[in-house]
């Protein structure tokens, strides 16, 4: 262009830097994924995102380490918590209550709707009356294979392992990019399960 500034001449190379988003650098790297799993780092390896779909009844710190030994394969575990807009919250919660007020209360009586509408007003009185938090939690296993059958077998080892303990994992399917984005520290808002 005409309006060069003076330092540089038409022999140098003119560049515009600018950071690029997440999104712009994806396919630059070595991450590629599909329907129901992801590739990542150099060599490629397969990966695989599990979501835990049921939490177990009775929930113990050696949980996990329970699960750890029944499989034969090591597995990444990813746990997020977020902390929600309180006053967003409130007013979706308020929402849903008039809702489940409405239709608990109609000419037919909805059971459904008289336990949601009953939960949800215990939900708010303890907020409101106890200025409680409500967090979001999103669990993730992420599970790596040398190929597809190593992948598929310790999908099924974990998911048997789980199902043991009175929880279950679900394998995200179509949603990789967005679980393994989950995972990554300050994405778990954008977690597919919450």
């Amino acid at each position: 262009p005409e309006d060069l500034p003076d330092a540089l001449t038409r022999a140098e190379p003119y560049l515009v830097h600018r950071p690029l988003s997440l999104r712009e650098q994806l396919p630059l790297g070595d991450l590629t994924w599909s329907e129901s799993h992801f590739t990542l780092d150099d060599p490629p390896v397969l990966h695989r995102a599990l979501s835990l779909e049921r939490l177990p009844p009775f929930t113990r710190p050696d949980f996990v380490m329970g699960v750890q030994f029944k499989t034969s394969t090591p597995f990444r575990l990813v746990a997020t918590f977020v902390a929600g807009d309180k006053e967003k919250l409130t007013e979706r919660l308020i929402r849903k209550r008039n809702v489940a007020h409405a239709q608990a209360a109609g000419i037919v009586r909805d059971v459904a709707a008289n336990v949601a509408f009953n939960e949800y007003e215990r939900v708010l009185e303890t907020m409101l009356t106890n200025d409680q938090r409500v967090f979001s939690a999103s669990t993730y296993a992420i599970v790596d294979g040398a190929d597809h059958a190593a992948l598929d077998r310790i999908t099924r080892e974990l998911k048997d392992a789980f199902s043991d303990g009175g929880s279950a994992l679900t394998t995200e399917s179509g949603r990789q990019l967005a679980a393994f984005l989950a995972k990554l520290p300050g994405k778990g808002a954008g977690a597919p399960r919450a």
